[in-house]
């Protein structure tokens, strides 16, 4: 079953598009899309062919940044009516729980929430933003967490104390850019070639495989699986043939 969302999470998309010389309505048209969706804001398009229209277009015009380019252009306003729900929230913990509860009212097709920092910083609280696969979709995911990011810093007032922005994929952009952007650092986990160097496994020790903090591992960070040993009695990961635990 495919999976819709407000056509206003395309806002930017036309303008950047003309800067590079190239067509929105052509792109939009080539995977599905009605060009009516890059000019108003309720119209339904589904998650997929969105994803596939940004990657051709940052392809076919060599914008690896066009995702960036088009959070830049946005506003909390792409959220509707939830926006003004979210602007009268008293914290900025709450305006998350908001978030979270009612994000289908305006896309079906992406979710986040809270967990464990990946790398078991104590004090440190992580977002995690789905879908986010070392397949991609690339630019959506840029999309959806650079939009999230400005968001959250214009509810806040400013700067929200990030500490770093961790994709699941090689970056089409390279770190400075990234980092640029959110104003902290970036980082590849795939770049760094995670499938070949086990990295902060702790987070799996004394917790089950479906933990919410051994799920970065398998959801998002690694192409590896973290799955429960009977014998070790614990988490363990298999890499090239060879089994690992936490410890």
């Amino acid at each position: 079953m495919s999976s819709y969302f407000r056509s206003a999470s395309l806002r930017g998309f036309r303008s950047v598009v003309a800067e590079r010389g190239g067509q929105a309505d052509q792109f939009a048209r080539s995977v599905g899309i009605s060009p009516r969706a890059l000019d108003h804001d309720d119209v339904l398009v589904e998650g997929h062919r969105s994803a596939a229209m940004l990657e051709l277009a940052a392809e076919q015009l060599d914008c690896p940044d066009l995702a960036l380019q088009m959070a830049e252009r946005q506003s909390l306003s792409v959220l509707g009516a939830l926006a003004i729900a979210l602007m009268n929230c008293p914290t900025l913990g709450s305006t998350l729980d908001v978030v979270n509860k009612y994000m289908f009212v305006h896309s079906q097709f992406v979710s986040f929430g809270m967990g464990d920092d990946p790398r078991g910083e104590t004090g440190v609280s992580a977002l995690f933003y789905k879908p986010a696969r070392p397949t991609g979709p690339v630019q959506a995911v840029d999309l959806g967490t650079a939009f999230i990011h400005r968001g959250i810093e214009y509810l806040n007032g400013g700067e929200y104390g990030l500490r770093e922005v961790m994709l699941p994929y090689p970056g089409p952009v390279n770190a400075t850019s990234y980092s640029r952007f959110y104003g902290a650092d970036a980082s590849s986990l795939m770049a760094r070639k995670p499938h070949l160097t086990p990295t902060q496994m702790s987070v799996m020790l004394g917790r089950e495989a479906t933990h919410p903090s051994v799920e970065v591992l398998k959801e998002r960070h690694y192409q590896f699986r973290p799955a429960y040993n009977e014998t070790r009695s614990g988490v363990c990961l298999t890499v090239a043939g060879s089994e690992y635990t936490p410890e």
